[in-house]
């Protein structure tokens, strides 16, 4: 009977350590979701950028009709990073010039349109956020 209290206490602790875990991760992220598109970001004050990012997405057609994650961050030196999530991140190392050409002009758009005031960059990552390549 011992055991089965224990294993029974394991699993309660895991339980709430989970819900704990969730709990800070919700926290510290906020998002806007815009059908198969998830903006997050990390500061509140960015909300109306990635409202910005979530529109401009949809209006010049860059919806995959697949679920699509996007994060808006800021790095160390106070840019703007637009992460976005690689469909295949262990090819996104060794990506082709034409596609870092495309992924610039890209950054640069998002730059001019919707942070004029701001430096953007494009960092593609892994389905954590973790960068890969970055465009700047």
């Amino acid at each position: 009977m011992g055991n089965q209290y224990l294993r029974g206490m394991r699993a309660m602790i895991v339980v709430l350590l989970l819900a704990v875990l969730a709990g800070c991760i919700s926290e510290n992220k906020h998002r806007i979701i815009a059908g198969e598109l998830t903006v997050y970001f990390l500061d509140k004050k960015d909300e109306k950028k990635s409202e910005w990012l979530a529109n401009y997405w949809k209006e010049n057609e860059l919806m995959t009709g697949r679920k699509q994650d996007i994060q808006l961050s800021h790095d160390d030196r106070n840019r703007y990073v637009v992460s976005l999530v690689a469909k295949h991140p262990e090819d996104a190392k060794n990506m082709p010039v034409q596609e870092r050409f495309i992924l610039s002009r890209l950054r640069a758009d998002i730059q001019n349109e919707g942070f004029p005031d701001d430096i953007v960059i494009l960092a593609v990552c892994d389905a954590n956020f973790e960068p890969i390549t970055i465009i700047d």
